[in-house]
């Protein structure tokens, strides 16, 4: 997909709406995701008295991935029991942009039916594009079935958002720069927007697509230093929508 169609997508089936708050919101996200995620990255979050959203795709639990072995039941119960949010990849992990809708039915159907016989909840409005890709069709029907989707695309959500495709920036060790992550922070407090951070593993010698635990730990302190709000992306849209409709 060439840039002119990935940007003709990301303003394709927009959820649009108007972001106004007083105080901005930073939310940290794992996808997939590794058990060092929950080891780690769930329990630095609770130091500072904050939760992550973990983006699942209930296929990969327990088995062994680039990111180190994924989560299994038993830690994903944990994990819920200590208020941490869950939200949706694929079943299989599979890329959106290239599957027929009907099989995409069927992988958010399958992920949704294993995560309510492991956790006993029925509702799971938040989703993640898989690797960051999407498609026209995708975008739009996925739209159906989630409040928000979350991509890669690196920026700030503010003013005018599309919950169909939330902006996120990545917290990897290979590209991690702490002059960077106080840009980022100093932006969303100055902005007033919601900056979503996302990874996958949290171990002191992560993998590619994972953050150190001292990088991870240096972010949220940073972020905690600052006016930001620290909220999971379910409490990120509640706070929000709530706003709005008061």
């Amino acid at each position: 997909m060439n840039r002119l169609t990935r940007l003709s997508v990301r303003n394709f089936c927009r959820k649009p709406f108007k972001l106004n708050l007083e105080n901005a919101i930073v939310s940290f996200t794992f996808d997939d995701f590794p058990d060092s995620a929950f080891r780690n990255g769930a329990t630095l979050l609770e130091s500072f008295g904050a939760t992550g959203t973990f983006y699942i795709a209930a296929s990969l639990l327990g088995k062994n991935g680039p990111s180190g072995v994924h989560i299994s039941r038993d830690e994903l119960q944990n994990l819920r029991e200590r208020n941490h949010h869950v939200g949706c990849h694929t079943y299989s992990h599979i890329n959106v942009d290239s599957i027929a809708e009907s099989e995409l039915e069927s992988e958010v159907q399958k992920n949704k039916d294993a995560l309510e016989e492991i956790l006993s909840e029925d509702e799971y409005p938040h989703f993640s594009y898989p690797f960051g890709k999407l498609s026209f069709s995708s975008k739009k029907k996925l739209s159906k079935f989630y409040d928000s989707m979350r991509g890669t695309h690196p920026a700030i959500n503010k003013g005018e958002i599309d919950l169909a495709f939330l902006d996120s920036v990545a917290l990897y060790e290979n590209r991690f720069s702490k002059i960077e992550i106080d840009k980022w922070i100093e932006r969303v407090v100055a902005d007033k927007g919601w900056l979503i951070f996302y990874t996958h593993d949290v171990q002191v010698k992560p993998s590619n697509w994972g953050i150190s635990i001292n990088s991870f730990n240096y972010t949220l302190e940073r972020v905690a230093a600052s006016d930001a709000l620290i909220l999971n992306v379910k409490d990120a849209y509640d706070f929000i929508t709530r706003k709005k409709e008061n």
